[in-house]
């Protein structure tokens, strides 16, 4: 029996035991089951005739539908408490309750046994009191069918009709907070007495709204300048109680948070939206309303007068730099005798850490240190009273460092993190802008920023700002075992790494690492046996292992001093500078890779845009090719293939990348709630080598050369390409449980000079399950190239060039498991060639034909830390058949068992499937 009919009777079986359920199995005399509940609203036609649709073009249906109560039953849960036996299942849990109830009874008496006696020894020995006994009770385990309805299943959710009452009443309130302050609610419950099911239909007849009709605000000349700030948010940013708009509750106190934030984000510091009301003038006719927005009175701190709301500056920043414990001072016994001359040596045995003594200024970026001394008369006073002294106090004052003896940061890297500087405004994103740019360093355990009025200056427009910075740990060793799932190459390996995240007191961060593993990786060419499954995997056939080192600075380097202030520290700029070795062996060949880089980094300033520059990198490839593996790729007479797995130098490669989402931008600047995410790549290589090559060599011997062979350095041949990425990805949301997720990708390398193809580490792949599902990870071969037709064809397929889009909807089952329906297409190619003799080429008028398409369905288990994903799925077009046999259950689509490879003896060898079904196991979503 073929794949097609054996898939025709597994639907039709499905169908037969799904629709063989009655879902009212468990209901009993007199009560229905809830079948639907179903919202109608009026509306009137052209002729003037009220007729009931299924939504309003003003009111949210999906709100409506959450205040309905109850929700009637998921289907899958109702399934599988119907195929549970009640009689079974009441018997199992009396049995097993009463069974649980008889061992706590023994147990209370073991417990009350064992207390009598201790009781009487106490006695006996003249004592009052003596150690209790306890037992704790077990609870009851109610047996597999309990535990399968509590988890799975869903009891019979039955029609109550003061439950539809309180919904009628629900709806009404909802309306009337939306602006439908006439809104009328019915309801009609349709009976199946066969079926033994209802239906609840609400029919809501919303009337006029009120609509506004004008916005003013208040006109008291004290707010005169909130006026014009409100003025200002409306024109820049979102407002959703314009004229026109309904008059909807919900949105008058969003304005209400908006205009608050808006405030607070232009120094307007302790403004809450307490102090906005809003005055609703509904008398006026016609169905419309004036609105007048009020702001009330700030009151003194001493509640003797009121003040006008001001925008405050920045008076002082203060950062406290808290050691973690003892081990942080370089002498913590001179610290203690110094604690014990000021007469508070109880402070450094507190657990909150230790007494500041030490303190300095940052005054234009140059450091002003404080003498400090301290008075014997008043020794015996509570506290610490210091008389200070500053150096000079004329200057600019850009922050004060509180430390003990030496700070564990330096006071300029701080200074370059903070957002709130003396005499700026105290805008309150500011506060959070700091605290992500000093949680970046990694070199904080805990961050506390505070902001207050200055206390010298209670009814002032000024702020202190401090920072409360307790220190992280400084080093760290860690071994870490892993099970990877790296673009679907299943393996288990370890790490073991040394970090110290604060070298210089710059937050410098040096990590120096050897990992090793296994991985269980497809055969590049060759017999890949192990595979012969439905499952795809294989055994672990590669080793790899190598040592990595990494360097971070939070500054663009080797930039000064003096030029890193002219670097904007909103751009959060970092350096990172890095070189692995690894050690790759298999069965086919032994690969030595070196890579070294030096990458900037920088973003915007809610981290929306991060872009990458790589000024410098290289890559080295050394591979001893097996015998057979190298005699096997000369056989397939391909020079991509062949180039791919030569050796090669990647020298003077410049990157470039840009990172976009919309994930962190305030609602002010979002357009959609839906998120989307870009990511642009470009690498380059061979320009600057290549520029090498041509001045140390003879013009004529170049020319020459370039003709006759490769050119090389370092007698390596080494590459020249460019290569461009890009990769969009988009999340509609639909509903709570309900969500779409599309990716678009597209890639293309061009190689040029010495080779006719990307290097292999720098190819493209497809296939496995972050990929097109359907198809085994690095199988799909470019364009439409028959690998099985070819003896002689690698297991790994690269390409060129890459075009992809995935479309897959996400929905929620039950408890942790999560489901999603989805389609794969795409594919790789050859960029270099002719498509008409080549068919691995890309061409404008072929390539669609050569899109492979997958379906397939998922299940997740969303573990909160991790998810666990499974994907069924299976071809539904495969380009590498010949045409007119691509499609599934094409007409023409017969001979399955001529899709074999034939071997140089003309024997069939490895079966190819092809239209089968895949398993994928991954972790995380796919994309």
């Amino acid at each position: 029996m073929n794949q097609k009919w054996l898939l025709y009777i597994l639907v039709i079986c499905s169908s037969v035991l799904l629709g063989s359920c009655r879902q009212s199995k468990y209901v009993g005399d007199g009560y229905y089951l809830l079948d639907e509940n179903e919202i109608f609203y009026a509306d009137v036609d052209k002729d003037s005739n009220q007729v009931w649709l299924g939504d309003h073009d003003l009111i949210d249906e999906g709100s409506i539908t959450e205040l309905v109560r109850p929700e009637k039953n998921s289907f899958f849960k109702l399934f599988v408490y119907n195929r549970i036996d009640t009689t079974r299942y009441k018997k199992q849990v009396a049995k097993k309750t009463e069974k649980t109830r008889k061992k706590n009874e023994k147990r209370q008496k073991k417990e009350d046994r064992i207390n009598k006696k201790r009781i009487k020894k106490a006695r006996e020995k003249g004592k009052d009191e003596y150690k209790k006994k306890t037992i704790e009770p077990k609870s009851a385990r109610l047996g597999w069918r309990n535990w399968l309805i509590n988890h799975w299943g869903e009891r019979p959710v039955l029609l109550d009709t003061i439950k539809v009452s309180k919904s009628e009443a629900q709806i009404k309130i909802y309306l009337s907070q939306r602006g439908f302050k006439n809104a009328e609610i019915t309801d009609t419950i349709v009976f199946n007495e066969k079926k033994q099911k209802a239906t609840v239909q609400y029919y809501v007849n919303a009337k006029e709204p009120l609509i506004i009709n004008s916005i003013k605000f208040d006109n008291q000349p004290r707010n005169s300048n909130l006026s014009k700030q409100y003025d200002r948010m409306v024109r820049k940013e979102w407002t959703d109680i314009g004229k026109g708009q309904l008059l909807d509750e919900a949105k008058l106190d969003d304005e209400r948070e908006h205009f608050t934030t808006y405030l607070k984000d232009h120094a307007f510091f302790g403004f809450t939206k307490n102090y906005i009301s809003f005055v609703v003038d509904s008398t006026i006719g016609n169905n419309k309303a004036d609105i007048v927005i009020y702001i009330h009175e700030k009151m003194k701190s001493d509640s003797t007068g009121v003040l006008p709301h001001m925008a405050y500056t920045v008076n002082r920043v203060i950062f406290k730099l808290s050691t973690t414990d003892s081990l942080s001072f370089k002498d913590f016994e001179r610290y203690k005798a110094r604690c014990k001359a000021y007469g508070i040596e109880d402070y450094y045995s507190k657990k909150d850490g230790y007494a500041l003594l030490d303190t300095v200024q940052v005054i234009d970026t140059l450091i002003r240190k404080r003498y400090i001394t301290f008075n014997p008369d008043v020794r015996k006073d509570k506290g610490v009273k210091l008389f200070e002294k500053w150096i000079d106090t004329l200057t600019y004052n850009k922050g004060t460092y509180i430390y003990n003896e030496v700070p564990f940061v330096r006071p300029s890297l701080l200074d370059k993190q903070n957002f709130l500087e003396p005499g700026e405004y105290a805008k309150d994103y500011y506060i959070e802008r700091s605290f992500r740019s000093m949680l970046r360093l990694d070199v904080f355990e805990r961050i506390t920023p505070t902001m207050e009025v200055t206390p010298t200056a209670p009814n002032g427009t000024t702020v202190d700002v401090t920072y409360e910075l307790k220190q992280a740990k400084k080093q760290e060793f860690i071994i870490e075992p892993r099970a990877t799932n790296t673009q679907s190459i299943l393996g288990v390996s370890g790490e073991i790494s040394y970090a110290n995240k604060n070298l210089a007191k710059n937050a410098n961060q040096l990590r120096v690492s050897i990992s090793g593993g296994f991985q269980s990786q497809p055969l590049v060419a060759g017999d890949d046996s192990q595979t012969d499954n439905n499952l795809g995997f294989r055994g672990l056939n590669t080793f790899e292992w190598g040592p990595e080192i990494t360097y971070k600075m939070p500054r663009f380097y080797p930039l000064t001093k003096k030029q890193q202030q002219e670097v904007s520290k909103r751009s959060f700029p970092s350096t990172t500078i890095g070189a692995l070795y690894n050690h790759q062996k298999r069965s086919e060949f032994d690969r030595h890779i070196g890579e070294g880089s030096y990458k900037w980094k920088l973003s915007s300033p809610n981290f929306t845009q991060i872009f990458t520059i790589i000024p410098l990198r290289f890559d080295y490839v050394f591979i001893n090719k097996d015998s057979a593996f190298n005699a096997n790729l000369i056989k397939t007479n391909d020079p991509f293939l062949i180039n791919s797995y030569s050796n090669f130098l990647s020298f003077g490669v410049l990157g470039f990348g840009h990172h976009y989402n919309n994930l962190k931008k305030k609602k002010a600047e979002r357009t959609t709630p839906h998120t989307f995410d870009n990511d642009f790549r470009f690498t380059g290589s061979g320009l600057v080598v290549n520029s090498i090559h041509a001045l140390t060599h003879d013009s004529l011997t170049y020319l020459e050369a370039f003709t006759r062979d490769a050119k090389e350095l370092f007698a390596v041949k080494y590459s020249q390409f460019v290569k461009l990425e890009n990769t969009f990805t988009f999340n509609q949301f639909i509903s709570k449980k309900h969500r779409m997720a599309y990716r678009f990708l597209a890639g293309v390398g061009y190689a040029y000079g010495n080779a006719i193809s990307l290097p292999y580490t720098q190819s493209f792949v497809a296939g496995g399950s972050n990929d097109i599902r359907a198809f085994d990870a690095r199988t799909m071969a470019p364009g439409s190239t028959q690998t099985y037709a070819n003896a002689n064809s690698t297991t790994t397929q690269i390409g060129d060039m890459k075009l992809e889009m995935n479309v897959e909807w996400r929905f929620k089952m039950v408890g942790i498991l999560n489901g999603a329906l989805f389609v794969d297409a795409g594919n790789i190619w050859k960029v270099q060639g002719d498509p008409a003799t080549d068919k691995g080429v890309f061409g404008f008028g072929t390539f669609y034909k050569q899109i492979a398409i997958g379906t397939g369905f998922g299940l997740r288990a969303d573990l909160d830390f991790l998810i666990v994903r499974l994907d069924f799925a299976w071809k539904i077009h495969n380009p590498y058949l010949p045409e007119g046999n691509r499609w599934w259950l094409a007409s023409d689509h017969t001979e399955y068992n001529t899709y074999f490879k034939v071997d140089s003896d003309g024997n069939k060898v490895d079966y190819i499937n092809p239209h089968g079904w895949r398993l994928n196991f991954g972790i995380g979503y796919p994309f």
